[in-house]
């Protein structure tokens, strides 16, 4: 999965599995 975030783990992976 894929969550929002602003974080380095996070990148820009919106919505997405």
């Amino acid at each position: 999965p894929c969550p929002c975030g602003s974080g380095r783990k996070y990148k820009k992976c919106c919505g997405r599995k």
